[in-house]
């Protein structure tokens, strides 16, 4: 992900091409036998991570992760990473990020 939006930032990719891009690379994971479709987690991640810039797609996954899973469970993301807290109260308030 981090490469992709890179590249579209840096105008070497278009919106469409991007797009594009990020549907190719789902498709690749559709091909890795997983217990979940965790595709739903990349398309989610796409989504934060659009506000906050490329340096953040890692943050996005786990952001997403956490989102998916407090559906079903309590959870909280520990990180080092203070700037996280912003990340999910604008993009997923439902998660529950502790600094350590």
């Amino acid at each position: 992900m981090f490469a992709l939006c890179q590249k579209f930032v840096a105008g070497i990719l278009t919106e469409a091409e991007y797009e594009k891009a990020v549907e190719s690379f789902l498709d690749l994971m559709k091909n890795i036998a997983t217990p979940n479709d965790e595709t739903v987690f990349v398309k989610r991640a796409v989504e934060i991570c659009q506000s906050y810039g490329c340096s953040h797609s890692s943050d996005s996954l786990y952001i997403a992760l956490a989102e998916e899973l407090a559906k079903t469970q309590t959870v909280e993301l520990l990180t080092f990473d203070k700037g996280m807290i912003n990340q999910a109260a604008k993009n997923a308030p439902t998660v529950t990020i502790k600094i350590l």
